[in-house]
């Protein structure tokens, strides 16, 4: 499978979805309804690393399918941080966060794993 989501930590208080290579919105899909069931077994805050490293391009229609998936965010999950998303990727996420906001919702975009967890050490409890 091109998306891997799992656990990041045991503590759960992240969880890592892995994107590589190609992937489609079935992918995703199948990939986001993992990340909410996971988020939605625990009662504290979690937080969302998406790594893109190892991603190429992004399927077509991802404003339409950013939107749903921002609609359904579960309420603890309050930090994502995509990792080595190219411009086009970061540049929809962006505009999807503009326009369905979640001001209690952070979303933080870093160029590599160790940054990310350097990040999620140092700001989030």
């Amino acid at each position: 499978m091109a998306i891997e989501v799992r656990w990041g930590d045991e503590a759960q208080t992240h969880i890592y979805a892995q994107f590589t290579n190609t992937w489609n919105w079935a992918e995703y899909h199948t990939a986001i309804e993992e990340w909410q069931r996971l988020a939605t077994v625990i009662p504290h805050k979690v937080a969302i690393l998406i790594d893109l490293t190892q991603s190429t391009t992004l399927p077509r229609g991802a404003m339409n399918v950013f939107g749903t998936t921002a609609q359904n965010i579960p309420a603890n999950t309050d930090l994502f941080i995509i990792i080595g998303g190219d411009s086009l990727f970061c540049s929809v996420l962006t505009a999807t966060q503009n326009i369905y906001p979640h001001p209690e919702k952070q979303l933080i975009f870093v160029t590599t794993p160790e940054e990310a967890h350097s990040y999620l050490n140092q700001n989030h409890h």
